[in-house]
């Protein structure tokens, strides 16, 4: 993968993370955990957060002076294995979904069609 394109990368998921950390106030304050995290929990850990925000600093700096900073090769790293590790668990949870899917559709079709609850009939210029 060339440097342009993990650049690309590992700024998305520090946008990603800044939502993230943008929403836990909010989703902290009910009491059932917040969406996808089952799905992302355990992903991203203390010293992933210490990666990004000294690249946040850094690239801060080095915007003040007028160069692009440089992605650090450990935070590079890390945001590649926690993609594979998003992918991982993405196609886990994909499979799920079909399969929970899929077993409803069969239960419809074992339980077979409701017939539709209609009036009654009445013979041909009969009145109601």
């Amino acid at each position: 993968m060339n440097r342009d394109a993990l650049s690309v990368i590992v700024r998305r998921i520090v946008v990603a993370m800044a939502l993230g950390v943008a929403l836990c106030g909010p989703a902290a304050a009910h009491e059932s955990p917040p969406l996808g995290a089952d799905l992302f929990g355990g992903i991203v850990r203390d010293s992933d957060v210490d990666l990004v925000f000294d690249y946040l600093r850094e690239s801060t700096r080095a915007a003040l002076e007028g160069r692009e900073a440089p992605v650090p090769d450990a935070l590079s790293s890390r945001a590649e294995q926690m993609a594979e590790e998003v992918r991982r668990r993405g196609g886990v949870a994909a499979r799920v979904f079909i399969e929970v899917i899929e077993r409803s559709v069969r239960d419809a079709m074992r339980d077979g069609p409701q017939a539709p609850h209609l009036p009654p009939s009445y013979p041909s210029g009969q009145r109601i």
